[in-house]
């Protein structure tokens, strides 16, 4: 939870580019909300750090993820500014135990509710075993996107809940290989799955006095209309990964003339399966009435990198003090011969199946690698799981061919590029882990090597290999 700081005044010695100096003298004698859009590496955390004790009145740093804000948490600490820092899960979490002082958190840990509450809606429900799957990833989505909330979505729209299933091509989730399907059709799963999500909600907001899970710290206070802390100012980091509950959780937490600052970068927006929206600054520019900054100048990377860059993002700009570094091509051949050393050197792709090659090879090689990513293995087995009665390597080929042909001509026709693209990269992936397989190896072999290969880096430890 959030911690509160003693304050002292901003340092005399920091030096702030002249983009960053026209931020900080809005936030000191301007009105009125703040969006910057802050490049990679140019100093989005240091400005807040900057700005802070600037702002007058109570203030609140959110962040996404535990992590960040520990790390928040120290970083102001040495300033000595005094901000109240926490997760929007944090907050809200803070806000539900203030209404229902028994309240548990789902789980068998030590002083959680001893079950899993999507466990214990799915048997009152009765929801069909072919159709859980759907319903759980559809109940996340519909609460993160604020299905039932009064000012945001109804939570019994038919058409929304459709919308839903085919931004996030949610009709994966459901098996290819059960009776059901071949009964009824795709379609009419769909929709009873749709309504059996909606219930779910509905019994969940129920249940809340009771336990939560952590989709409900963000959206219980919010259906429930929970009393949120109040803030003079809310900063909001990493904003390009906001969806519709953060956002207006922000709202609730700004007092009636309270003002906010609002961080992040629209290049570097990896949240999509959380329902965060592709053109989120833009929404958040329009509903905050935010006065837009730019951020555009990094320390982080060479010149030569942010040369590359720039056919990417053309306002991207170097310091001059940045080293000029160096970018190198070569073949895969001579790829393969660099040497790698565990924790210091990393390999990063944007798409999946490359890095499970290079990690084969170095693993092969006996250098310790691993994918980063557990929620990566996790959304490729979720894929295998599809077709449940399939034991064979060979059979699940087949399936996988299939299933990628069919997607990726669907989404290109409707002009998904990037969905076709991450789908045909995910079943590119399972092929290449299946070309480590000994030639009699089962899907449940598959499933465990996927495991081992996909994980994250605990906190505290350097960076693996592969990333």
């Amino acid at each position: 939870m959030s911690d509160l700081m003693t304050t002292t005044a901003i340092s005399n010695t920091v030096i702030l580019s002249d983009e960053q100096l026209a931020i900080a003298r809005f936030v000191d004698e301007g009105l009125g909300n703040i969006l910057v859009r802050a490049r990679a590496g140019t100093g989005k955390t240091f400005l807040c750090r900057q700005c802070a004790p600037l702002m007058r009145g109570r203030i609140a740093y959110v962040v996404f993820g535990k992590k960040n804000a520990a790390e928040a948490q120290d970083k102001f600490a040495a300033d000595g500014t005094k901000v109240d820092i926490g997760t929007f899960h944090s907050f809200g979490f803070r806000a539900i135990r203030k209404a229902y002082k028994g309240v548990k958190i789902e789980g068998t840990g030590p002083g959680n509710a001893g079950f899993k509450k999507f466990e214990r809606i799915v048997e009152k429900l009765e929801v069909p075993s072919y159709l859980m799957g759907f319903v759980q990833k559809a109940m996340s989505l519909g609460m993160q996107s604020g299905f039932g909330i009064s000012d945001v979505a109804p939570l019994n729209d038919p058409q929304a809940w459709l919308d839903l299933v085919a931004h996030h091509n949610l009709a994966e989730e459901i098996g290819e290989d059960n009776v059901a399907l071949r009964l009824h059709g795709q379609q009419k799963l769909v929709q009873d799955g749709c309504r059996y999500a909606a219930k779910a909600i509905k019994l969940s907001i129920q249940m809340a006095h009771e336990v939560i899970s952590f989709d409900d710290m963000i959206y219980i206070p919010l259906v429930l209309n929970l009393a949120i802390d109040q803030y003079d100012w809310v900063i909001g980091d990493e904003f390009q990964d906001s969806n519709a509950v953060r956002r207006l959780f922000a709202q609730r937490m700004m007092k009636t003339h309270g003002r906010g600052m609002f961080v992040g970068d629209d290049r570097q927006a990896i949240m999509g399966f959380t329902g965060a929206d592709n053109d989120a600054l833009d929404i958040v520019t329009r509903r905050f009435d935010c006065t837009v900054f730019p951020m555009t100048v990094t320390r982080r990377c060479s010149q030569a990198v942010v040369k590359i860059a720039q056919n990417l993002v053309p306002d991207y700009r170097a310091h001059a003090n940045n080293a000029a570094g160096a970018v190198i091509e070569c073949t895969e051949e001579e790829f393969g011969a660099f040497t790698f050393v565990p924790g210091d050197d990393a390999v990063i792709c944007r798409n999946t199946a490359p890095l499970v090659k290079v990690a084969y090879s170095l693993i092969s090689r006996g250098v310790p690698a691993h994918v980063e990513g557990k929620e990566i293995g996790k959304g490729l087995i979720a894929l295998i799981n599809r077709w449940k009665s399939i034991r064979t390597i060979t059979a699940l080929t087949d399936k996988l061919n299939d299933y990628r042909d069919n997607e990726v001509a669907k989404l290109t026709a409707a002009k998904k590029e990037r969905a076709a693209e991450a789908v045909a990269d995910k079943v590119e992936t399972i092929f290449s882990i299946m070309a480590t397989l000994p030639t009699h190896a089962t899907v449940d072999t598959l499933r465990a090597d996927i495991e081992a290969l996909f994980q994250n880096t605990p906190d505290g430890h350097r960076s693996p290999t592969v990333t």
